[in-house]
């Protein structure tokens, strides 16, 4: 009865209050069809076994390692907000694409001082990223980054911002964060192409490869989330505002499709694909081919409650129709390989590293209070990258 009582707790989308994954149970809550698990696991007679990714009576929270601290990209004054690495075999190295905020300013500039830049790791998927390596992929004004490979092996980087900013310029370390606005002509989502994850970059196209308006997202088009399906179809999520008048905040998450990477992106239906507020979506398909989307449902930004983990994570058979958003699968408390804990104000941009199409570490932008931020890698348990 216990289990049975958890288990719809968890599936009604409940923030669920929790210091450690390790306080958990993984798996055993009660179900019928491996719907009833998140898709995150398997319904065995009746009850959930989880993947290792996952945890949580129905397989609904992210199974985070404790991480080392240097994982990811941190090297104050400077900030960044969220990538995800990629393997270059060419190069045979692990390359960060993200949102790096220029001339040492931080995350209250963003609509004025980022850029998408790479840098290359010192190790493995979840780095450290050598700082010396720092390079642009595209000039202010980008954000939002996320990567694709196609068959060809050509890199697809999806953002928004049409990296030609022309206002004025800022240097934080001179005279503090000053926020300006943002450029014209920045909504919508672009892409950058580029035979190496280093670069040269370059545009595709003269514009935006989507910027639809529809009744429910006139106000912008942000956050691409692309998810390039074996046959060549590309699946592109993305926040759109504003949302349905009844909602408490308006941003939601659309579908666009193109039957290759190069167009035309085409808007899947008339509204949100889901009845929940969020942001910041990332897709990505697990071993069995089931579709897992992480998003940010603080959508207003507000300060969550400490001991609650406010990620979203919703799941879907087919990446078109999608469960009900459930809230708590990852939050702002890290544990740390040395035993020790920080909490922090905010965790966004979530996003996957697969390695050879297994989750193994979990990328997101850290900060405390929205100025100085920092991109982290925080590897799954049972990954081989869980103790570096």
């Amino acid at each position: 009865l216990i289990i049975r009582l958890l288990s719809v707790f968890l599936l009604c989308g409940v923030a669920f209050a929790f210091r450690s994954v390790r306080d958990l149970p993984h798996g055993g809550g009660v179900c019928s069809s491996d719907w009833d698990c998140s898709l995150g696991g398997v319904c065995d007679q009746g009850f959930c076994v989880c993947d290792p990714w996952f945890t949580a009576v129905n397989c609904s929270i992210l199974n985070l390692a404790p991480a080392a601290v240097k994982n990811g990209f941190n090297y104050p004054p400077s900030s960044s907000w969220g990538g995800i690495p990629v393997y270059d075999a060419d190069l045979d190295k692990y390359v960060l694409v993200f949102a790096y905020f220029v001339n040492n300013c931080s995350l209250q500039t963003w609509t004025t001082t980022s850029e998408v830049a790479t840098a290359i790791s010192l190790d493995g998927p979840a780095g450290p990223f050598d700082p010396t390596t720092l390079k642009t992929a595209v000039p202010v004004f980008a954000h939002n980054p996320q990567v694709q490979i196609a068959p060809d092996g050509t890199f697809l980087l999806y953002h928004i911002g049409h990296g030609n900013y022309s206002g004025p310029a800022i240097n934080c370390s001179k005279s503090g964060p000053v926020n300006v606005g943002r450029d014209e002509g920045n909504d919508g989502v672009y892409l950058y192409t580029s035979k190496s994850a280093r670069g040269p970059w370059v545009p595709f196209g003269d514009g935006p490869v989507y910027d639809a308006v529809l009744p429910w997202n006139v106000d912008t088009v942000t956050n691409p989330a692309p998810l390039l399906l074996p046959n060549g179809t590309v699946l592109l999520y993305y926040t759109g505002s504003p949302g349905s008048p009844s909602w408490e905040e308006p941003n939601g998450i659309g579908l666009a499709r193109a039957p290759h990477w190069t167009g035309p992106y085409e808007p899947v239906g008339n509204g949100p694909i889901m009845a929940n507020v969020s942001e910041d979506p990332f897709v990505f398909r697990d071993p069995r081919g089931n579709f897992h989307m992480l998003t940010n449902p603080n959508t207003g930004h507000w300060l969550p409650p400490t001991d609650k983990h406010t990620g979203g994570h919703a799941w879907s058979e087919d990446g078109i129709t999608w469960s009900t958003l459930f809230i708590g699968a990852f939050g702002e408390i890290v544990e740390f390989q040395d035993g020790t804990t920080e909490t922090f104000g905010y965790r966004e941009r979530p996003q996957v590293f697969l390695d050879n199409g297994v989750p193994s570490v979990f990328y997101s932008g850290l900060t405390f209070d929205y100025s100085s931020s920092f991109t982290f890698a925080q590897p799954f348990v049972g990954s081989k990258w869980a103790g570096t």
